[in-house]
């Protein structure tokens, strides 16, 4: 990936700040708002002649030229650590796979949080109204070039690449986004749930494997019943359990396509069905019950898919 910073230009401050000192108070308030050091919050303070809002722009653009030559001398090293994260709401949902190099970064919280950033600007994109018209229920990769140029939803001026490169800055690892998949769930019969395994911070949407199901409701009382529950539950069984299909008729495609080899997953330790709705259902009222029993009449697994950190 090739690191361009902002045409933002700023002079040099002994040029533009000759007799002014920081503004203690405005020191503090720029301090607790970015998180810089003392010496880079008075340097933006003395800069901009003690107009706050100039400073924090300053150190915006300061913080993407630092991340810019961090990510240089960073560029090609290894990352084999990383998150998932997901973004669902009521039409749409979200997996993004971020990576790094290391666990210790993984699990700090600026790290999860550009996680999160990240899956909320591709979920927006998927809501925009050339997703919509593209039709609903099918999952749509996103290349992670275009991941990089979709603007970021607290600053609609940044985009993710200009965020990614100022985290780097932060945090010192190379980071990259590996892969990302949305999914309109168009119709009020139809729902998505969602499930994260792994998780450092409680309540979090971030962790090691994500899944996420889209259901569809086709019968009045399939209709009349709240199948969120439902939904996060088989999410749930899918991060456990890896199913590759929904249905044998699905598996029977990718076999003749040459996308499934009977043999070399037959090789597996343990078998277990490929297909979702042939497998034993991991909360099942009733022992041995299989995920078609589970969904009752009239809901219908429409897809699912699976992020796990590295795969």
């Amino acid at each position: 990936m090739v690191i361009t910073t902002s045409a933002y230009v700023c002079q040099p401050t002994e040029e533009r700040t000759s007799g002014i000192k920081a503004d203690i108070k405005l020191l503090a308030k720029l301090r607790k708002e970015t998180q810089v050091s003392v010496t880079k919050a008075r340097e933006a303070l003395m800069a901009t002649g003690n107009d706050y809002v100039k400073a924090l722009e300053w150190i915006h653009h300061d913080s993407i030229k630092s991340g810019a030559k961090k990510a240089a001398k960073v560029q090609g090293r290894a990352m084999d650590e990383g998150v998932v994260a997901v973004k669902l709401d009521n039409t749409s949902a979200t997996l993004v796979e971020l990576s790094c190099e290391t666990d210790f970064v993984a699990r700090n919280k600026v790290f999860e949080d550009l996680a999160k950033t990240i899956a909320e600007a591709c979920n927006r994109e998927v809501n925009s109204a050339a997703a919509a018209a593209a039709g609903g229920n099918k999952f749509e990769d996103i290349a992670p070039d275009r991941i990089m140029s979709l603007p970021v939803a607290s600053n609609l001026q940044e985009s993710v690449k200009d965020m990614v490169v100022r985290e780097i800055g932060k945090l010192g690892e190379n980071i990259s986004v590996r892969r990302a998949a949305t999914v309109m769930s168009l119709g009020e019969d139809n729902l998505c749930g969602a499930y994260v395994h792994g998780v450092t911070y409680p309540g979090s949407m971030v962790g090691r494997v994500g899944a996420i199901v889209v259901l569809k409701a086709s019968s009045d009382q399939a209709k009349s019943q709240d199948l969120q529950p439902l939904a996060r539950r088989l999410a749930q069984h899918v991060v456990g359990f890896k199913p590759l299909f929904v249905t044998k008729q699905e598996l029977e495609e990718a076999a003749r396509d040459g996308r499934f080899d009977y043999e070399e997953y037959g090789e597996q330790d343990v078998i277990i069905s490929p297909v979702l709705l042939e497998q034993e259902f991991m909360f099942a009222k009733e022992p041995g019950a299989k995920v078609a029993e589970a969904l009752g009449d009239g809901v219908e697994v429409v897809a699912f898919k699976r992020f796990e950190r590295g795969e």
